[in-house]
Parts: structure tokens; C-alpha cells; sequence
């Protein structure tokens, strides 16, 4: 496969899944806001704190999922130079860009267990600080474990798949 080629593929998964993965705090975002609006002069119960504190921990938790797409997006820019280049051709031969996939994906796995047990302990937290806020911090932990779905999505379905496709070192 040429090296222009590797190079492309890895930086077009990166880049499909920081669009997936920025998705999901976008739509916590107007879900949070909705949620708020819905609830008018009931909004600073608690049931309805905790379901938003709880959406707003699935953003920042989004967000830094984001991060390490970023991360590994930026490292394949830096490192590949020009189309054609040297920097290219030595990318793609010494299976760095599959690395860099690898640790990407790798990240994301970890990140999916975080957001899984950041929504645990916001429930648990939650009914420790009040117990009449668990059916908003229940609703707002089944939003956070979206995130988790989404973070999973794009690491399977979008880096694992490129990382398959790509030649070996």
C-alpha cells in the first residue's frame, strides 16, 4: 500500500472519530438545556441539579475522550509532513501510524471504562448527598453511558476498522 495512502487512512479515522467523539457533548449540551427549560421553576430541585450535574460530567468527560483523538490526530499531522515527503514514506514503513491507531484505540477503551464508572459514582454520590436527587442522577447516568456508546462506536467502528485495513511494520 503507498505510504500516502496509510498516512491518509489513519489521519481521516482520527478525524471521523474526533467528529463522532465531539458529537456526544454537543447533544448532552441541548439535551441539559432542554432538560432545564422542561423543568421551569422546578429546576433547582434536586432531582433536576443532579440529572444536569450529571450531563455536565458526560460533556467534560466527552471532552477529554475528544482529547486523546486529538492527541494521536496531532501526532500523525506532526510527524507526516507533506504528501509524498520522506516524513510520509518513513510514517507509513515503520508502522507508526498503526501505532498511533493502536494507542488511540487503546486510550478509548480505557476512556469507555472511566465514563462507565464516573457514571456509577455520580449515582452513588448522588443518593449519598440526597436521596430524593437518584431519579435525576439515574436519568443523567443513562445519558453519560451514551457517551460511553459513542466513545466505543468510534473506536470500533471507525479506528479498529482503519487500524485492520492498514499494513503491518
Amino acid at each position: 500500500m503507498p505510504a500516502d495512502v496509510v498516512v491518509a487512512r489513519a489521519i481521516k479515522a482520527h478525524t471521523r472519530a474526533l467528529l463522532v467523539i465531539l458529537a456526544a457533548p454537543l447533544v448532552l449540551a441541548g439535551l441539559g438545556a432542554a432538560a432545564l427549560s422542561l423543568a421551569g421553576p422546578y429546576g433547582s430541585d434536586p432531582p433536576a441539579i443532579a440529572g444536569v450535574t450529571m450531563i455536565a460530567q458526560g460533556q467534560v468527560l466527552g471532552l477529554i475522550a475528544a482529547g486523546l483523538v486529538g492527541k494521536g490526530l496531532a501526532d500523525l499531522l506532526r510527524r507526516s509532513g507533506t504528501p509524498g515527503s520522506t516524513d510520509a514514506r518513513r510514517l507509513a514503513a515503520s508502522g507508526a501510524a498503526g501505532r498511533v491507531l493502536s494507542r488511540t484505540m487503546s486510550q478509548l477503551a480505557t476512556m469507555v471504562k472511566v465514563i462507565l464508572v464516573a457514571a456509577v459514582v455520580g449515582i452513588v454520590v448522588w443518593a449519598a448527598i440526597d436521596l430524593s436527587a437518584l431519579a435525576g442522577a439515574v436519568v443523567g447516568a443513562v445519558l453519560v453511558a451514551q457517551v460511553a456508546v459513542v466513545v466505543a462506536l468510534a473506536r470500533v467502528g471507525v479506528l479498529h476498522r482503519t487500524a485492520r485495513s492498514l499494513p503491518g511494520p
